[in-house]
């Protein structure tokens, strides 16, 4: 993995759990191979707190992206 700065960019994955969460651990591996300065960071978030994190979100510069998976698919079109 390559070193984290302050032009990172960060993309989350939304879930609630989130221990069954694959996906940040092979997105990493693909950006460290390609030298890409990103990274994916899973994120649990229960559905009550969804638009809050949703909020918080919108306000980090570094955000490259937000994916979304269970239970939080349909629901995050709202946001």
């Amino acid at each position: 993995m390559h070193p984290i700065s302050g032009k990172t960019r960060l993309t989350v994955i939304l879930a609630h759990p989130v221990a069954h969460v694959r996906t940040p651990q092979a997105i990493n591996e693909l950006a460290a191979q390609r030298g890409v300065d990103a990274v994916m960071v899973p994120i649990e978030v229960a559905p009550p707190d969804l638009g809050t994190v949703v909020q918080a979100l919108r306000s980090i510069q570094n955000l490259g992206g937000i994916v979304v998976t269970v239970p939080h698919k349909t629901s995050i079109a709202q946001f």
